[in-house]
C-alpha cells in the first residue's frame, strides 16, 4: 500500500516526536502507580496531566494586551483626560475634560467588572 504525502509527514511527526512525549507519559504514568501495576486510570492521568500542562501556558504581556486592551485604553484615556483637565490654563474647559476623564474612568470600572465576570465564567466552565 502507497502513502501519500501527507501520511509521510504525519508517520513523520509521529515517530520523530510521539515517542518523546509517550515516554514522558509513561514515566508519569509508573509515578502515578506508585511501584504497583500500572492500571488504565494511571495512564489516564498521566495522559491528562501532560496535556492539561500544556494547556496552561504561561500569561505574557502580549496575551494580557491582547485580552485586556479596552481596559488598558480607557485607564489610558482616563489618565489623559485627566491630566488636560487639571493642567489646562483655561479654566473653562476645565469641567469638560474632567467630564470626559469621568467617562472612561466608569468605562474603566465597566471593564474591569466585565473581565472579572468572564474569568469567572471561563474558570466554572473549565471545571466542568
Amino acid at each position: 500500500m502507497t502513502t501519500s504525502g501527507n501520511d509521510a509527514v504525519f508517520e513523520q511527526v509521529r515517530d520523530e516526536y510521539l515517542a518523546p512525549v509517550l515516554a514522558e507519559i509513561r514515566r508519569s504514568a509508573d509515578e502515578e502507580a506508585g511501584g504497583e501495576d500500572l492500571r488504565p486510570l494511571h495512564v489516564y492521568r498521566a495522559f491528562d496531566d501532560y496535556f492539561a500542562a500544556r494547556a496552561r501556558s504561561p500569561r505574557t504581556v502580549v496575551g494580557f494586551l491582547h485580552d485586556h486592551i479596552f481596559l488598558v485604553m480607557a485607564v489610558f484615556l482616563t489618565l489623559a483626560f485627566g491630566a488636560f483637565g487639571l493642567y489646562h490654563p483655561d479654566d473653562g474647559d476645565v469641567a469638560g475634560f474632567l467630564d470626559i476623564a469621568k467617562i472612561f474612568a466608569g468605562a474603566v470600572v465597566g471593564g474591569a467588572a466585565a473581565g472579572g465576570s468572564a474569568a469567572l465564567a471561563r474558570r466554572r466552565a473549565a471545571e466542568n
